[in-house]
């Protein structure tokens, strides 16, 4: 999966153009376009929500994968100790 663009730039653009749209909102004196641009403005906002909320959601996903794979690696190195403390524990058995 290519990256066009980094996350941050994507929000500065939207961030940029509801600042936008919030002026003209209030240059407007028309009723119609008042209503227009309020609608892309609703719009932005909706687009900057879901993409910070996508964000979020793929750092959490990407935190709890590498959790994921360090727990595997700790478990793996619990049962090599345990492994060899067995041996350890035969051998002393065996010696008695």
């Amino acid at each position: 999966m290519a990256v066009v663009a980094t996350p941050d730039c994507c929000f500065q653009e939207l961030q940029s153009a509801l600042a936008q749209a919030k002026a003209q909102v209030v240059a407007t004196t028309n009723v119609v376009e008042k209503r227009a641009v309020r609608a892309m403005k609703k719009r932005l906002q909706d687009r900057l929500y879901q993409r910070k909320h996508r964000a979020k959601r793929e750092y959490k996903i990407r935190s709890l994968e590498h959790d994921v794979q360090t727990l595997e690696t700790k478990i793996a190195r619990l049962y090599l100790d345990l492994n060899r403390r067995k041996a350890a524990v035969a051998n002393a058995e065996t010696q008695r």
